[in-house]
């Protein structure tokens, strides 16, 4: 190869992983099968995007407290229009994030969000 050449990648090739002999997963089926994570989408009225972060913020350092069965969660930010974001959530269970969705400090975020939020969010489960 020359100097300035790229090396094309191969795609079709495929990789096999195998677990280690000696490591055992006991128990760990059952906690990744619960896991689950949720996508939460919202359009940011202009301006008031900082205000959005720093409310993110503080609910996280609620949920991180309080006995919801939140995990962790992840704010991100879309490129191309910069008041889309996407909070990614981790729970231990569909059930734990329904929990959330019925506590009044659901409520009380969904409350203050009519005043910041553009439209209607979105929520995506992965499982």
């Amino acid at each position: 190869m020359l100097g300035n050449e790229i090396e094309p990648i191969n795609l079709s090739r495929r990789v096999t992983l195998e677990r280690p002999r000696n490591v055992t997963l006991r128990g760990a089926e059952s906690w990744i099968k619960g896991m689950i994570n949720i996508g939460l989408y919202y359009k940011v009225k202009k301006g008031r995007e900082k205000e959005f972060e720093e409310k993110f913020l503080g609910v996280v350092c609620l949920l991180k407290n309080a006995d919801f069965g939140f995990t962790s969660g992840k704010l991100y930010r879309e490129l191309g229009d910069s008041n889309e974001y996407m909070l990614y959530t981790e729970w231990e269970s569909l059930d734990s994030f329904r929990k959330f969705m019925e506590s009044k400090e659901y409520a009380q975020t969904v409350e203050f969000g009519k005043s910041i939020i553009d439209g209607q969010p979105r929520h995506k489960i992965f499982q």
